[in-house]
């Protein structure tokens, strides 16, 4: 392999590596707003609450849930220039 394609090779591997970080920053976020939807939850079946209080929990779900799919979507940068 020249020195050439090493370097193009190289290069590459980069940016692969780039995107499998940005990946997993992607996934960490999705994972907390997860946590946040299971506490949620949690939070309706072990309390008594009203029904104003469980419409609110109900509407941050449904954001977080909006969240998860926008984050989902997200593709990485284009990181060759």
């Amino acid at each position: 392999m020249g020195l050439m394609s090493m370097t193009n090779a190289a290069a590459i591997l980069q940016d692969q590596l780039k995107r499998v970080k940005f990946r997993m920053q992607i996934l960490d976020l999705i994972e907390d707003r997860l946590r946040e939807m299971k506490a949620l939850a949690q939070r309706v079946a072990w309390h008594d609450l009203n029904q104003g209080e469980i419409d609110i929990i109900q509407k941050r779900v449904n954001e977080l849930a909006g969240e998860i799919t926008f984050l989902e979507r997200l593709e990485a940068p284009d990181l060759i220039h």
